[in-house]
């Protein structure tokens, strides 16, 4: 987690990179954001996000 609040609190910093754990810890904490977030959508019926648009194949 501390890998994903690293890459937020940097957000608006261009200089450097980021290392391969905080873009992969990034990435996957993302997902599973994500994931929560549909699910939470789902059981409470909103259906703000079409799972068909996704940018997933």
């Amino acid at each position: 987690m501390k890998w994903f609040i690293k890459c937020i609190k940097n957000y608006t910093l261009f200089k450097g990179r980021a290392s391969r754990t905080e873009f992969w810890y990034f990435t996957l904490y993302w997902a599973i954001f994500y994931v929560i977030i549909i699910a939470v959508d789902r059981v409470l019926g909103f259906n703000f996000i079409n799972l068909k648009t996704l940018p997933f194949s």
